[in-house]
């Protein structure tokens, strides 16, 4: 994999336009806060905007956002640790962490050692740099040839990666998880809806539909169970066209629903794994 260029994003641009227009005060000051005092970008800016990645200043931010992407991917991780209770004594990898606040999250609630990995040493610095726990690590590696031993956790989480790499590398990503986790391991694994997010995104090199996510995770899983991911207002699903403009409300946890009922329509792919096959190649 190689990695992205660093590209100051039209969303950050867009934001800050229209926030502008709607409140000048507040935009002179957000711009001095998204630089340092030798007015360059400030590491949090060019870790996120270095290959879309979610960049939380503190855990505090966290628990207290309101916005969609950010609510996307900590519903997540939230999900993850209440259904992997029982596996507390195990090591757990989340692969392709990005900054790190997800990984933090794992850590912090009783899991025995999280080791973090992304492909950018800038976003590795700045997790190391922030979130700080015994049990808690951070390396650079790739999540198609990752450096740990066969067999090596009991379960590994892989949020937003997949649709980051090559096509013709997916596989290698999936065989790789299923290779470092145990017989008796779990993987966690998600991605975007491409059907129904029909997404623009630069980063996302090939998005996949419920029927590529499935079928290429039964090559390697005898176990799979596909689940979606969706945003609900009002007892309604949002609409494509907000996903896409992004003019979405407020929001909190509990507009974020985890289902098995109509996944082909949800905006998020979800999938739980187990059994790897162990390939012999």
């Amino acid at each position: 994999m190689n990695q992205p260029k660093f590209v100051l994003s039209g969303r950050i641009l867009r934001n800050y336009v229209e926030l502008f227009f709607k409140n000048p005060k507040k935009a002179f000051w957000k711009a001095f806060a998204i630089v340092d005092e030798r007015m360059r970008l400030t590491q949090r800016v060019r870790v996120y905007n270095y290959g879309e990645r979610l960049v939380l200043a503190d855990r505090y931010e966290g628990e207290t956002t309101q916005t969609l992407d950010t609510l996307l991917h900590l519903v997540r991780y939230e999900w993850v640790e209440q259904l992997t209770r029982d596996k507390r004594g195990s090591d757990f990898l989340d692969d392709g962490c990005g900054s790190g606040y997800g990984t933090h999250f794992l850590a912090s609630h009783g899991v025995k050692a999280v080791v973090g990995t992304d492909l950018d040493a800038s976003t590795i610095r700045y997790a190391k740099d922030h979130y700080k726990l015994s049990n808690l690590q951070f390396m650079v590696m790739d999540s198609c040839r990752l450096e740990f031993k066969d067999e090596s956790f009991g379960c590994v989480i892989s949020f937003h990666v997949i649709e980051h790499v090559p096509e013709g590398s997916q596989e290698l990503l999936l065989r790789e998880t299923a290779r470092i986790l145990k017989p008796d391991g779990v993987l966690f694994i998600g991605c975007p809806n491409g059907p129904v997010t029909e997404s623009d995104n630069r980063f996302h090199i090939h998005e996949l539909s419920v029927e590529e996510f499935t079928g290429s995770l039964k090559k390697h899983y005898a176990d799979v169970v596909v689940l979606g991911q969706d945003v609900v207002l009002d007892g309604v699903r949002l609409k494509r066209d907000w996903l896409r403009a992004g003019s979405v409300p407020q929001l909190s946890r509990d507009n974020f629903i985890i289902t098995d009922e109509e996944v082909d329509q949800c905006c998020g792919l979800l999938a739980i794994c187990r059994l790897p096959y162990k390939s012999s190649t």
